[in-house]
């Protein structure tokens, strides 16, 4: 029990410093991150790469990705309930001396994060399937900074995400190799066949330009992110 304390102990620090790492800037720029909405732009993008690449097989693949995100919802929110961790900005010993943007506090209990659970899901089915290292690293970062702002925004403690983003993590790994399963168990869904020159497409059969789309679209989002977070700030205040 001590070895809890200690962890948990540790795990309050830790928060306590990353929170303090704030600025008018910021709040804006991580509140939109933290925003699912504003993602938009990029679930188009990979929408976009998955079936311009797979026809018939992108019904599958869409099919394995919203149950990837489903289960990652539903057992997160399950073991929040069984777990019942206060939120930090939900914890009376805590939430009046913590950073929160907009008055959002979120529910009540904060393990482990589902927004953590849901985009290394994402991340990590997307990246298995097209099997680029720029592309994982992309989607990887873009988990990573979902992860963090929701420390930032004063509602999840380190722990909280780190084990989410681990549960999400194989979760996606898990329901890709259901995907793989029912692909060769449906061949008429496959597309693979025609050989494809490497220079140009990634060993999965997805077009280098595609995935290229997907890392600009993530790269013109921070961008809108970061100099539209002032006037948002303004505009929510």
């Amino acid at each position: 029990m001590a070895f809890f304390d200690w962890v948990a102990e540790i795990d309050i620090d830790l928060f306590k410093s990353l929170n303090d790492l704030h600025s008018p800037l910021g709040d804006g720029f991580w509140w939109m991150v933290s925003d699912k909405i504003a993602w938009l732009p990029l679930y188009f993008a990979i929408l976009l790469l998955i079936i311009q690449n797979k026809g018939r097989e992108s019904i599958v693949i869409l099919l394995m990705l919203a149950i990837t995100v489903v289960f990652a919802d539903q057992v997160s929110g399950f073991i929040k309930d069984l777990v019942g961790r206060l939120r930090p900005s939900r914890d009376p010993s805590l939430m009046y001396d913590i950073h929160i943007v907009n008055a959002y506090r979120g529910g009540l209990y904060s393990f482990v994060s589902s927004h953590a659970a849901n985009t290394f899901g994402v991340a990590v089915f997307i990246s298995l399937l097209v099997r680029n290292f720029w592309l994982s690293i992309t989607l990887l970062i873009w988990a990573g900074m979902n992860a963090y702002s929701r420390i930032y925004l004063g509602v999840h403690f380190p722990m909280d995400v780190i084990m989410g983003g681990l549960l999400g993590g194989l979760l996606g790994w898990g329901i890709y190799l259901l995907y793989l399963f029912l692909i060769e168990k449906m061949p008429a869904f496959s597309s693979i066949g025609s050989e494809r020159s490497l220079s140009n497409f990634t060993r999965t059969g997805y077009r280098k330009t595609s995935v290229y789309f997907v890392m600009i679209i993530f790269i013109l989002c921070l961008f809108f992110f970061w100099n539209g977070s002032t006037y948002l700030i303004d505009f929510m205040s």
